[in-house]
């Protein structure tokens, strides 16, 4: 007798293709949606100017020797500045509301002196 003849598709499915995931800065290993989160980020003096612009926060702290968290820090308000260098969204709708600034100050206080965050 001869040999059954091989089936021309496979009995197990082949698996799905993974997702491309993104290779650094925030949100790194996150599936890419094809948008880009970032925003761009302006470098200032201590007295505003502006002494530089990025495209966004990971291309600032790589410039900078900063991690990405630490610059997110400074544009979110959570710090006035790190080693000091000031830095700030570019556009205006990104930045944080004063109240927020102030918020986040009084909670970095209280962490700096174990105290529980407001609120809780």
């Amino acid at each position: 007798p001869e040999p059954a003849a091989e089936p021309e598709f496979s009995a197990v499915p082949e698996p799905a293709a993974e997702p491309e995931l993104d290779g650094g800065g925030v949100g790194k290993g996150r599936p890419r949606s094809g948008l880009s989160a970032s925003k761009p980020v302006e470098l200032l003096s201590a007295g505003g100017e502006v002494l530089r612009e990025f495209e966004s926060g990971g291309e600032a702290a790589k410039a900078l020797g900063l991690t990405a968290i630490q610059v997110s820090q400074v544009c979110r308000g959570e710090r006035d500045n790190f080693r000091g260098h000031f830095i700030r969204f570019k556009h205006p709708e990104h930045r944080p509301s004063q109240a927020k600034v102030l918020e986040a100050s009084i909670d970095a206080a209280a962490r700096s002196r174990g105290r529980p965050k407001q609120g809780g």
